[in-house]
């Protein structure tokens, strides 16, 4: 009988296991998350770079091509953030043609396949590798300015059925559905400081996202090479970053108190003060009327601009200056003196790198014993004339065609299209790339030599980032002030069009238009 039992009691047991390995474990790889591990529900997301990121070109036609997503105008080396959970399957930080550096994830999101693409990544710029599985707004990449690129940032895209092999899927638009899911997602904030960074220090903590540290970065190199540019004093310079510090911590902010400032690019908003906004909290109605309204103050030249001309001829200690120009209550002036070793660590790290350090080199740098006072032709003068119509308008990657500003704004060859276009009563029809604007027939090279105003400058690409393009820049060059060739262009994010100095550090082509009409007469001379 007690045989029985014991008999009993083991096959309850033996029964009781193989019922608990069949139903609660996976017997045929049970560390291993499986392919429903990395689904997503709906709302599960995160938004790819700072929420107030600016999209700075859309998803569509663009220069003659398609664009496959968006371009988000992040600063250099800021965090991109996975948009969910998901497995990447591609990384890498160099030589993805178009891309320089990219990382692909492949998500299931609802029971559907989608993947999402991170482009321009810089070599080192990229955190994980292929297969890791990562988590929405975890960090995977920094910004940069790789491939096919003008300017830094990330171009973003979404595959519904996935991108990889040879885009298996289809191409949408990011901005009708995704990019506001992640907006309104709970995974998205503001600073995503509640989100782990991968990859510990030497002590094995978090790394401290960088969203603030490019921030100010970014606004520290617009105030130097500005300051460069219009050859400010040192002190004054000083003076400019130590007053940013104090009255936005190097940000253009946009105020509460003012609704339209909202409306423009911005580094965050604030809960209002009377009406300041921008880098150095600059009055609207005080200074809005002579700067262009709300519009012109919440441009960082503008501010820049307004800081150095209110200290026209101040002297003393940056902090002193600083002080005289912001004007605050009497107890608050000695903060920005408090800032004087912050300001000399960014003059230090970004002086000499603007235009106006490469542009103060002599001509001799192109093989040049010229002046530079060539007259400007008839043409010329009309390619001038069109392009500074256009000076103020902020640099959009892909802006600009033959008729205007495309998206409220230019890039380099979008700003060169136009003015030739215009000035040439549209008799030269340049294309929206460099390299085809240098090759195109009704464009003769003169050397640097021969230069004068209203001839376009192409400066030639990067081999290492950009092997199949020649050129990565276009300008038009606008003769000699005080020494300095100088140039029309739409230079980079966050630098309105306009006239600066030619950064003859690198090699220039220079290229000048030729009516159809003076092709003929040349060859009837000959």
């Amino acid at each position: 009988m007690i045989k029985k039992v014991i008999l009993g009691v083991l096959c309850v047991l033996i029964l009781f296991i193989v019922f608990f390995t069949t139903v609660f474990t996976d017997g045929n790889n049970s560390c291993t998350p499986t392919k429903s591990d990395g689904a997503v529900q709906s709302g599960d997301f995160a938004y790819p770079v700072a929420p107030d990121t600016p999209i700075s070109s859309g998803y569509g036609p663009r220069g003659g091509g398609f664009h496959q997503g968006v371009d988000l105008a992040a600063p250099l080396d800021s965090p991109i953030y996975a948009f969910a959970n998901g497995v990447v399957i591609a990384a890498r930080d160099t030589g993805v043609d178009g891309f320089g550096g990219w990382v692909v994830i492949d998500h299931e999101i609802d029971g559907k396949k989608i993947s999402t693409v991170y482009g321009h990544e810089n070599p080192g710029g990229i955190d994980v590798k292929v297969g890791d599985q990562v988590q929405a707004g975890q960090k995977i990449a920094k910004v940069g300015n790789a491939g096919e690129s003008s300017g830094p940032h990330l171009h973003f895209e979404v595959w519904e059925g996935g991108r990889i092999p040879d885009g298996i899927g289809h191409s949408v638009n990011p901005e009708d559905e995704w990019l506001k899911k992640a907006k309104s997602s709970s995974k998205s904030t503001d600073s995503h400081e509640s989100v782990p960074q991968s990859g510990p220090d030497d002590k094995g903590t978090e790394e401290k996202p960088k969203d603030e540290e490019s921030t100010q970065d970014l606004r520290a190199s617009q105030i130097v090479a500005r300051g460069e540019e219009r050859k400010e004093p040192e002190e004054v310079i000083l003076a400019a970053l130590a007053a940013a510090k104090v009255e936005s911590n190097m940000k253009m902010l946009a105020s509460r108190a003012v609704p339209e400032s909202m409306e423009y690019p911005n580094d965050g908003v604030a809960p209002g003060d009377a009406d300041s906004v921008g880098l150095f909290q600059t009055r609207v109605s005080i200074h809005g009327p002579t700067r262009g309204g709300v519009k012109g103050l919440m441009d960082p030249m503008t501010q820049i601009d307004w800081f150095y001309d209110a200290a026209r001829g101040l002297s003393g200690k940056p902090g002193e200056i600083a002080a005289n120009v912001e004007r605050p209550r009497e107890d608050l002036r000695y903060k920005y003196g408090l800032q004087e070793d912050f300001a000399r660590k960014k003059f230090a790290q970004f002086s000499g790198h603007g235009a106006s350090s490469l542009g103060s080199k002599s001509a001799e740098d192109c093989g040049s014993s010229g002046d530079g006072t060539t007259p400007t032709s008839e043409l010329g003068e009309k390619i001038l004339e069109a392009a500074r119509k256009q000076f103020g308008l902020p640099y959009v990657w892909g802006g600009g065609d033959w008729h205007g500003p495309t998206q409220g704004g230019f890039d380099c060859s979008g700003l060169t299209m136009y003015a030739i276009y215009q000035a040439s009563d549209g008799k030269i029809q340049l294309l929206h790339h460099t390299d085809e604007q240098e090759a195109h027939p009704q464009m003769k090279t003169v050397s640097w030599e021969e230069r004068q105003p209203g001839d376009l400058l192409y400066f030639s690409g990067s081999s290492a980032e950009n092997p199949g393009e020649k050129f990565h820049h276009v300008s038009i060059y606008s003769g000699e002030k005080d020494g300095i060739a100088m140039q029309y262009e739409a230079q980079t994010y966050g630098v309105n069009s306009g006239e600066y100095p030619v950064r003859l550090g690198e090699t220039i082509v220079v290229k000048r238009a030729v009516l159809p009409d003076s092709n003929s007469e040349e060859k009837e001379e000959k």
